[in-house]
């Protein structure tokens, strides 16, 4: 999927960008959103097969006039075309595929011989692969997806690298000890290695402090030593360790945000799902083609889009000179799949920062209403150069 098809088809017909467009019909200009939250059409109603489709009744059956990215039905309306059943793009007839065939991207194609019910690990074209090689990673025969740069192919699934994705130190089997985990055993931050701290030592916020100066300390420890914490070299208090506070933050009991700073966000890296909450893959020709849309104070921007991926790696910034003030209703941050008819939401979710956040790496996951897991991004909001 190239870049340039983010959001946008064939015609130069901009699509809607909500996530409840279930039909392949124009209802929204490029670059404003529903508001809706999960898969119901541009009507609310909720599609279960191809007669329960929402019909566009200003569809005119001309791809131009009309704008119906789908296919038409014997009465004119325009559905998403999508369906096996229901099969059609850019407003041609809707076609029922052939019972050894699927609907790919509008197009009845031929069924591959590898699918889930042969094959327990991944499929490359017809062929069932074990499914746990970076360069064909997969498993419950969907399609093998070669794992990004520098990540790991984990019982199936993509995996970023320890360093990348962990907010506490990484162990030497590289798995990630969660920051509020580590201890005098395995203490770290940042995806730091996980270090032993000396006897008399204790692990606080992945730094090895005394625990006489843990203690008495009314400020915050630097090693043995008690620091008053009120300086943004070494800001804290309550016996914990000391932190030096990120640009455009300053120390107040804690690093806090400055009210006159401005900001980026910096998209990192996300992981995602190859298929859906109910099975069904994003993409059934292989892995989805993920980018991911941030939203701060009604303002929408957008990454590029990774093709072939569960595992994109971004390292992108969006917007230049947010207020700090802007930030306090969060971000709305959804990941996309970049498709040639009309994109899949892969999950959307409110992220709230609090002022205490900015400038260190963050993560965040995504759930549905069913608490499955959707997508899990990396992120950090770091100060504006000037």
């Amino acid at each position: 999927m190239p870049l340039l098809a983010r959001r946008t088809v064939g015609l130069g017909l901009s699509l809607g960008l909500g996530l409840g467009l279930g039909a392949g019909c124009f209802t929204e200009p490029a670059g404003e959103t529903s508001g809706a939250t999960d898969g119901p059409n541009d009507t609310g109603a909720t599609e279960d097969d191809s007669s329960d489709e929402t019909v566009d009744p200003d569809n005119t059956g001309d791809p131009s006039g009309g704008g119906c990215m789908g296919c038409l039905d014997a009465a004119g309306g325009c559905l998403a075309g999508d369906l096996d059943q229901a099969c059609g793009a850019f407003a041609a007839a809707c076609v029922a595929c052939d019972p050894d065939a699927f609907c790919d991207e509008g197009q009845c194609a031929p069924a591959p011989l590898c699918n889930a019910g042969n094959c327990d690990g991944c499929c490359d074209g017809d062929d069932c692969l074990v499914g746990t090689e970076v360069t064909a990673c997969g498993e419950d025969g969907l399609q093998c997806s070669a794992c990004a740069s520098s990540s790991t192919c984990n019982e199936g699934s993509c995996e970023l690298p320890c360093d990348s994705t962990c907010d506490g130190c990484c162990d030497a089997s590289g798995d990630c000890i969660d920051l509020d985990s580590t201890d005098a055993t395995a203490c770290g931050s940042q995806g730091e290695t996980c270090q032993g701290c000396d006897a008399d030592f204790a692990c606080s916020r992945g730094s090895c402090i005394s625990t006489a100066c843990q203690a008495d300390c009314d400020g915050c420890c630097d090693g043995a030593i008690c620091n008053t914490g009120d300086s943004d070299a070494a800001c804290g208090g309550g016996g914990l360790s000391c932190q030096v506070c990120p640009m455009g933050t300053s120390c107040a009991d804690a690093c806090i945000a400055n009210e006159d700073a401005l900001w980026q966000v910096h998209v990192l890296s996300a992981t995602t799902n190859a298929a859906d909450a109910g099975g069904v893959p994003w993409d059934p020709s292989g892995p989805p083609d993920p980018y991911a849309e941030v939203t701060v104070a009604g303002v929408l921007e957008a990454t590029s889009v990774a093709n072939n991926s569960t595992t994109p790696l971004w390292g992108e910034v969006l917007f230049d000179g947010i207020p700090t003030a802007d930030f306090a209703e969060g971000l709305l941050i959804e990941i996309w799949d970049a498709d040639t008819l009309l994109d899949d939401s892969m999950g959307q979710c409110s992220v709230m920062i609090e002022t205490t956040e900015f400038g260190v790496p963050l993560q965040r996951e995504c759930t549905d209403d069913g608490d499955n897991l959707q997508w899990t991004l990396q992120l950090s909001i770091e100060v504006a150069p000037t």
